[in-house]
């Protein structure tokens, strides 16, 4: 353990915040913040890109959390070291300054592209203080994998900055050693679950009709969402159930997350033997207050993603009982014991998840077993307190 509190500064791109349609954006950062809170003294920077009346500085307390928010022009995705950039050092170079020097390590919450922004500041700065990022997937799989395809030696350049990385799966952590990253600098810290929060409500469900969740959302008119929408698996996921719904009617879909109530999911219904069978549960990303609840009104969770580094979502629906049906994209088989927690199908495969469907009904007489199954997975293999002994013991190795 730490012989003393240390000094934590945690720069993101998404925070929780008070207000907003997107306020949830980055809870599973803050909820690893609070599980090392009695280890470190921690500030949080959050960057946000510049649009009109939004305010260029901002601070509140988020659940004890201080939160500086900067609103700026920022490093748009895709591009190593654009002009943008200088813009935000000199934009920024005074306001985060005395956090810099205050902090005895900066951790950043993703290794692009708010990394290179605090890696350049730093510089600028004339700072120099252990670095740590989290790989969460993202960040890897998307911006860093797009660079890399073009420019491999600024990519591993950029990597050998960082003192350490903590990946959120096995997977990533592979991710990472093909960029060039030494082993010795990459930690598994598998994220914890809140079970007293996600937990089954419904001791002894009486299935009547299965009811089927997914919360990816879909690709739509919005430029701004931070997620490729596509790699949730959306498309493949309706056109799966178009062929399942017609062999069995006795089951329902629940739809929840982006672009929801859209043109995509109309022209879906338009096209179904029983459009009745589908449900709409929200048009954002949905609250984190609600989510337990909205696992427990289903079966099944379903998780068709392309790509993935390893989804919270999949932990949740098991910690509160409920089996998946996923794919083995990224790190996902590393959140799922497959046959008895739920099933693993092939990635961008239609016919796979309808497997997966016809698995779910075929194993409904033994629901109850499954979904024991999983809370106890989930239990044993994700805790916040294993989180933080990973994490802490990982810094207390760098600080020394």
């Amino acid at each position: 353990m730490l012989e003393k509190k240390r000094k934590h500064l945690f720069i993101c791109g998404g925070y929780p915040s008070l207000d907003g349609k997107i306020k949830y954006r980055g809870i599973f950062s803050h909820r690893s913040i609070k599980s090392v809170e009695k280890f470190f003294f921690t500030k949080v920077i959050k960057v946000s890109g510049f649009f009109p009346f939004r305010k260029a500085k901002e601070e509140y307390e988020y659940d004890g959390v201080k939160v500086k928010k900067i609103s700026t022009i920022i490093l748009p995705p895709f591009k190593k070291n654009p002009l943008l950039t200088k813009y935000f050092i000199r934009y920024s170079n005074d306001k985060l300054k005395e956090e810099l020097e205050w902090a005895d390590f900066i951790h950043i919450g993703s290794s692009y592209p708010v990394g290179i922004l605090a890696q350049e500041l730093m510089i600028k700065s004339k700072i120099k203080k252990p670095i740590v990022a989290d790989v969460i997937g993202s960040d890897a799989l998307i911006y860093l994998s797009n660079i890399y395809n073009k420019n491999k030696v600024w990519v591993k350049e950029y990597l050998k900055n960082y003192d350490l990385f903590f990946c959120a799966s096995n997977f990533l952590k592979n991710v990472m050693i093909s960029f060039g990253v030494e082993e010795g600098k990459l930690v598994v810290a598998y994220k914890g679950i809140n079970s007293e929060i996600f937990k089954p409500t419904n001791i002894e469900k009486n299935i009547n009709k299965v009811r089927f969740l997914y919360l990816g959302g879909f690709e739509g008119d919005s430029l701004f969402y931070p997620f490729n929408l596509r790699m949730k698996g959306g498309d493949i996921l309706l056109d799966a159930w178009e062929i399942f719904e017609k062999s069995d009617p006795n089951a329902i879909l629940i739809l929840a997350g982006l672009n929801v109530n859209g043109k995509k999911i109309k022209k879906f219904l338009s096209r179904l033997k029983y459009p009745s069978k589908i449900e709409i549960k929200s048009e954002y990303a949905v609250d984190p207050s609600v989510m337990p609840s909205l696992y427990n009104d289903a079966d099944f969770l379903v998780v068709p993603s392309i790509s993935e580094g390893l989804p919270n979502v999949v932990l949740e629906a098991q910690s509160c009982g409920i089996p998946v049906i996923t794919t083995d994209a990224g790190g996902i088989p590393e959140a799922v014991d497959c046959g008895a927690s739920g099933i693993v199908v092939k990635a961008g495969s239609v016919e796979e998840i309808v497997r997966g469907f016809n698995w779910a009904m075929e194993n409904i007489n033994n629901y109850q077993l499954f979904s024991n199954r999983a809370r106890e997975f989930v239990l044993n293999k994700f805790s916040w307190e294993n989180y933080s002994l990973s994490v802490i013991k990982a810094i207390n190795r760098i600080l020394k």
